[in-house]
């Protein structure tokens, strides 16, 4: 049986150092993980994310990730307005260019694809936004199955994000269980460790 491979955002790693929401349902994933029934990843949209974010955060979630079993950070699609020079997003392939270009037109209105630099807060909302679909193009282009999430931006948006770019996104209170102890729970039953 195929490993269901699960990639966090960004929330779910908040919401597990501050134990404030969703504990339960991170838990049970870690678990999943541990017993090697799910494998748990992040992207590099997840270390763009803590290079905005204060050292005392950024340690605070180092700790908690060094607890879990996280697999490790898949890469992205370089972009010249985004993307650092540190070799974490690179080069993809045509299908995962196509499905970028997807996930932008979903997560982006188009009238706020190109922020006002002049504007402050629309550049950070921008940048906010490119994270989103750096999480995801990457989620995509590794393969992954399920994108784990509290943001709705993303949620409000998963039916398209499923219809057009084929990424099945979870909300971070669904239950999960091992694969072993239920079958095609999912519509379109390939993903049989969300309920």
């Amino acid at each position: 049986m195929k490993t269901t491979k699960f990639t966090l955002d960004t929330n779910c790693v908040i919401y597990g150092v501050t134990g404030t929401h969703y504990k339960a349902e991170l838990d049970r994933l870690v678990a999943l993980a541990k017993a090697g029934d799910i494998e748990l990843w992040l992207t590099a949209g997840f270390q763009d994310d803590q290079d905005r974010a204060s050292a005392a955060y950024v340690a605070a979630n180092q700790a908690w990730l060094e607890k879990r079993p996280i697999l490790g950070l898949t890469t992205g699609p370089f972009r010249f307005d985004y993307s650092m020079l540190d070799g974490r997003d690179g080069f993809v392939s045509d299908a995962t260019a196509a499905a970028d270009e997807a996930i932008k037109g979903i997560v982006f209105p188009s009238h706020a694809q190109m922020p006002d630099a002049s504007n402050d807060k629309q550049g950070t909302r921008w940048r906010q936004r490119m994270t989103d679909v750096q999480h995801l193009t990457s989620h995509f282009a590794h393969g992954h199955d399920v994108f784990v999430t509290s943001d709705r931006d993303i949620l409000d948006r998963k039916a398209r994000l499923y219809a057009e770019a084929g990424i099945t996104v979870a909300d971070l209170p669904k239950r999960y269980r091992s694969p072993r102890a239920r079958r095609n729970c999912t519509p379109g039953g390939s993903h049989a460790a969300i309920c």
